[in-house]
């Protein structure tokens, strides 16, 4: 599904955003590296397959160029081909066309768990609290999970940039992840704040 107002899918933006930290070209190779580096796949779906695919059709779009480059791992053996890639002009208009519109709309979502809590009288107060316990458990381990790596991404070094000490790298990439882990860990916490707060009157 399309970013409204561009041509780009979610995963479409992520491998733009990635590009754009290194202008002077990566492989798909360095972008796989790079998502598994970040734990990047903490918020948002991007497989490998779907980052050649998805260079693929922006290249085909224009969004993106590439350049084949050669190297040999062992003399005796026929160089290796490369593909590195580059965001183009255009590439970047729709980048920040789709960055604007998302970050300035706020859409309705549809949470399965209000419909679930809004018949959840049907169930005993006995399976409403295991139903809530297990909540709490899953919240608690999503929340362990997000602190220790907001931790780690805060020590020197520590954040698994591969791009970290090149000529291209921004160090505003590393406040923008720290942003990134915040939100959600800021999120877990309000909702098992929430369920704590109200769980007696939820399992009457």
């Amino acid at each position: 599904m399309s970013i409204e107002g561009t041509k780009l899918t979610l995963n479409d933006l992520t491998i733009l955003g990635l590009l754009l930290e290194r202008e002077t070209g990566v492989t798909g190779l360095e972008l796989e590296k790079t998502i598994d580096n970040r734990n990047m796949r903490i918020w948002t779906k991007i497989g490998k397959s779907s980052i050649y695919f998805g260079l693929k059709k922006l290249e085909k779009n224009n969004f993106v160029s590439s350049e084949a480059k050669y190297y040999r791992k062992n003399q005796s053996k026929p160089p290796i081909k490369e593909k590195y890639y580059k965001i183009t002009h255009e590439g970047k208009n729709e980048i920040e066309k789709a960055i604007f519109n998302i970050l300035s709309t706020h859409k309705k979502i549809i949470d399965p768990f209000d419909i679930a809590l809004s018949f959840s009288s049907w169930l005993s107060p006995k399976r409403k609290k295991k139903a809530f316990d297990l909540r709490l458990k899953m919240i608690k381990d999503r929340k362990e999970l997000l602190q220790i790596k907001f931790e780690e991404f805060k020590k020197p070094g520590a954040y698994g940039l591969d791009i970290e000490g090149k000529k291209d790298f921004n160090p505003l990439i590393l406040k923008n992840i720290l942003i990134i882990f915040s939100r959600p860990l800021s999120l877990v916490e309000a909702e098992e704040k929430w369920i704590l707060n109200n769980i007696d009157d939820i399992i009457q």
